[in-house]
C-alpha cells in the first residue's frame, strides 16, 4: 500500500527535477532556516509533496500515474473541481469515452463538488457509466439543484452517440425505479423542458409508460417513431380497444 510518508515511494529514484535543481533548492533552504518560503506556503495550505507530485503528473498528461498520488485518502482534496474537469475532458478524448479515472478519483476522494461545470461533467460521466450511480448522486442534493441534475442525467444518456453501451444506459434509465417527484420531472423534461428537443424524447416517454404499466397512456402518445407502431398496436389490441 502506498505510504505517503516514505520519500522513496513518493519521489522514487527518478526525480522530476534534475540534480542541480535539487542541490540548489537544498542550499537555499539552509540559508532560510531550513525551509523555502514556497515550502512554508504549501505547509500552511496543507499541501503535501505527494499531492504536488500528483499535480505534476497531471500537468504532464500522465493521468493514470497522477491518480496514484492525488486520490490517496489521507490527502486533502484540493483543486478537486479542476481535477474532475481535467479527467472528465480527457475521458471524452479516449475511444468509447472511458470515464474510469474521473469516477475512481471521485469515489476515492469523495470531494464536495462546487462548480457547475465540474458537477455537469461528473454527472455525465456517471450517467454514461452507471445510471443508478448518477441517480443516487443526484439524490444527495435537494430542491431545484436535484431537479436540474436529474434533467442533466436524462440529457447525458439520451444525447449520447448511440453505441451499445449507450443503448444499455438508455434501457437502464427507462427501467429505473423513480420516486413520485422524479417520475413527474422525467415526463416534464422530455415534453416541455430542454429534453423536448432530444431525438429520442417521445420514444423514451412511450417506453417509460410501457415499463411502468401505463399502457393506455402509452398507446395515446403521438409523434413516436414508426418502429413503435406494431408494439403499440399490439398493446392496444391487448387492451381490447379500451383507449
Amino acid at each position: 500500500m502506498f505510504d505517503y510518508h516514505d520519500f522513496t515511494q513518493v519521489f522514487g529514484s527518478d526525480p522530476f527535477v534534475d540534480r542541480s535543481q535539487a542541490t540548489e533548492a537544498e542550499g537555499l533552504r539552509k540559508g532560510l532556516d531550513g525551509a523555502l518560503f514556497i515550502d512554508r506556503v504549501l505547509k500552511a495550505l496543507g499541501i503535501t509533496r505527494s499531492f504536488m507530485r500528483g499535480l505534476y503528473y497531471l500537468d504532464k498528461h500522465q493521468f493514470n500515474r497522477s491518480l496514484e498520488f492525488i486520490s490517496h485518502p489521507s490527502l486533502i482534496p484540493d483543486f478537486s473541481d479542476d481535477i474532475i474537469i481535467v479527467l472528465a475532458l480527457n475521458a471524452t478524448a479516449t475511444p468509447n469515452a472511458d470515464y474510469a479515472l474521473v469516477l475512481t478519483y471521485f469515489t476515492t476522494v469523495q470531494p464536495v463538488v462546487k462548480s457547475s461545470r465540474a458537477l455537469d461533467l461528473l454527472l455525465t460521466a456517471m450517467a454514461r457509466t452507471s445510471v443508478s450511480q448518477a441517480l443516487g448522486y443526484s439524490r444527495t442534493y435537494s430542491g431545484p439543484t436535484r431537479k436540474l441534475l436529474f434533467g442533466k442525467l436524462i440529457s447525458a444518456v439520451l444525447g449520447a452517440d448511440g453505441s451499445k453501451a449507450d443503448a444499455a444506459s438508455a434501457a437502464e434509465l427507462v427501467s429505473a425505479v423513480l420516486d413520485a417527484d422524479e417520475e413527474q420531472w422525467f415526463e416534464q423534461y422530455l415534453t416541455h423542458g430542454d429534453g423536448k428537443a432530444l431525438k429520442k424524447a417521445r420514444d423514451t416517454i412511450v417506453m417509460r409508460k410501457l415499463v411502468t404499466g401505463r399502457y393506455q397512456e402509452a398507446v395515446a402518445e403521438r409523434g413516436v417513431s414508426s418502429q413503435w407502431g406494431g408494439v403499440l398496436e399490439g398493446v392496444k389490441n391487448g387492451l381490447g380497444g379500451r383507449v
